[in-house]
């Protein structure tokens, strides 16, 4: 069974919490970081584009890979 919230919004992926990574989001402009909590040197940053085409797919395995047990909505199915 997949335990992964389904993640629909900045607002929404603001809340998510993983034990290695933090996220940092920019909620105005629709953008934001992944932060580890150990090394200043990781952090990938989040596009304006993370929710749209097949970009949600590449934001959900960066996110998974980083602790994070979500999927990415992909607003162009809305």
């Amino acid at each position: 069974m997949n335990n992964r919230t389904l993640v629909k919004s900045w607002e929404e992926l603001n809340q998510c919490k993983s034990d290695t990574h933090y996220l940092k989001i920019d909620l105005d402009m629709g953008c934001g970081w992944v932060k580890s909590k150990t090394d200043a040197e990781d952090r990938l940053y989040l596009s304006t584009h993370s929710f749209y085409g097949s970009c949600h797919e590449g934001t959900t395995q960066i996110l998974q890979e980083r602790g994070f047990a979500v999927e990415i909505d992909n607003w162009d199915n809305q």
